[in-house]
Formats: C-alpha cells, structure tokens, sequence
C-alpha cells in the first residue's frame, strides 16, 4: 500500500468535501446533467483514444498508484548478496529452491538455473524491462489522457449551459439550473483532472521510474554473479547504484 497516495487523495477529497459543506449546502454541488456531460464523457472520448484492451488494462495498471508493495534497495542488496553466497558455495543448481518477493529477481535466478550464458541472461531481463515499461506507460498515458479531455468536457458542459441559460432569458426559473450545470461542469472537469487523473499519473510515471531502477540493479547483480565476480566486486556493483557508499549500508 501506498500510504502517500492514500493519504494524498483522502485529504484533497475530505478538504474539498469540508468547504463545500462550510460554504453550504453539499446538494447544491450535485447536477447530474453535469456530472453526465463530465463524467461519462471523458470516459467515452478516452475510450475513443485507445483499443479496448489497453483502455481496460491501464486501469488495471493505476492500482500501482495506490498499491505498490516491493523490497527496498537495501533490502534487494541483502537479497542478492545472500544469493551469491550460495551460489559461490553450492553451486547455481542450489538456487532452484530459492523463494523471493520480487518476481523479476525470481525469473533471473530461473534463467541462470536454466544454463543460459550470462550475455544471455542480460540481454532476456533487459527485453523484460523494456515490455513491462511499455505496459505500465498504457496506464499512465491513460491517465493523462483522462486529464486532458475532463477539463475539455467541463468547458463543453459550460459553453451547453450557457445556451441554455441565453434561451431561456424570458423564464427567470430556468436560468438557475442553467448556470448550475455552466459551473459545476468546469468544476467536476478540474476535479477529475487535478485532484485525480493528473496525480496519478505523475505516480505511475514515478513507478516506472524507480521499478526500471531496481531491475538495472538486479540485473547488475545477478550477472555479476553469474560471471564468476568475487563477492567484493559484486557488492561493489549493487552499491553503485545508491546514492550512499557501501559502508553507510553494508549487508551482514
């Protein structure tokens, strides 16, 4: 779980929620005109954006976002330098039983078990990055999408609001809830888009990121590894890729 994330959108919604009722009624802020314009909307015209498939999967993606569960770099170091200790001691055939958390690390200890040649084992887990890194972009250019397009449906609900409102001149009744739907459209579109689409994917793109980092180390490490390093030489590599030297964070 990403506590950030969490923490972020619970607060920006909850401050939002509080001024509303504060300033008044919360009913006057529901217009389901408004939220049909914005709402569906900006799903349909982002749906028109992307093939079906990709439209479903980036939403799948977005719980990145929101849950996001993998090992530290310290703790990846430990992992890996615990792999090479038995792999210098017992042999590659013992890491077969080897269990660990990060599904990438776990598919490089399967290629070398497999007998791949280290150029091999690289050149795999480099075309694995490159693939999940242009998955999770269908997310967060998802998501970008949606935050372009609610706003331009805010403003489409606005310009229909004001037609409405121009038409009915002579009825007095009628331009409140024309007016209502010309405001309430922009705000439900720069909602949508600040206080939800927009955040998360900046978070996606923060994810990739960092994932993309830690897969460098891994690979890093496990070649290493593979290639006969000593045990100096591969937590000399592991650590090159921290901001800290090895001493500020050496395993046991």
């Amino acid at each position: 779980m990403d506590l950030a994330t969490f923490i972020g959108f619970i607060a920006s919604a909850a401050t939002i929620i509080l001024s509303i009722y504060l300033g008044g009624s919360g009913s006057d802020f529901l217009n389901p005109p408004s939220a049909l314009i914005v709402f569906m909307g900006t799903l349909t015209i982002t749906l028109m954006k992307f093939p079906l498939k990709k439209f479903i999967t980036g939403f799948a993606i977005a719980g990145k976002a929101f849950f996001h569960q993998e090992l530290s770099n310290s703790e990846l170091i430990d992992e890996i330098m615990s792999i090479a200790k038995v792999y210098r001691k017992q042999g590659v055939l013992a890491l077969q039983n080897h269990s660990t958390s990060n599904p990438f690390l776990e598919r490089g200890i399967q290629l070398m078990v497999d007998g791949f040649e280290t150029p091999k084992i690289r050149a795999l887990l480099e075309r694995d990055i490159s693939n999940t890194l242009e998955e999770q972009n269908i997310g967060r250019n998802l998501f970008r999408s949606i935050g372009a397009v609610a706003p331009a449906m805010g403003m489409v609900g606005t310009l229909i609001g004001l037609v409405q409102m121009l038409a009915n001149l002579s009825d007095s009744s009628a331009l409140g809830p024309a007016m209502a739907v010309a405001l309430l459209t922009t705000l439900y579109g720069a909602l949508i888009a600040h206080a939800f689409a927009l955040p998360i994917a900046d978070k996606l793109g923060y994810r990739m990121k960092e994932e993309s980092a830690q897969r460098d180390l891994i690979i890093d490490g496990l070649t290493a590894i593979h290639a006969g390093a000593n045990m100096m030489e591969i937590e000399e590599t592991l650590y090159s890729h921290l901001r800290e030297s090895p001493e500020k964070g050496k395993s046991k």
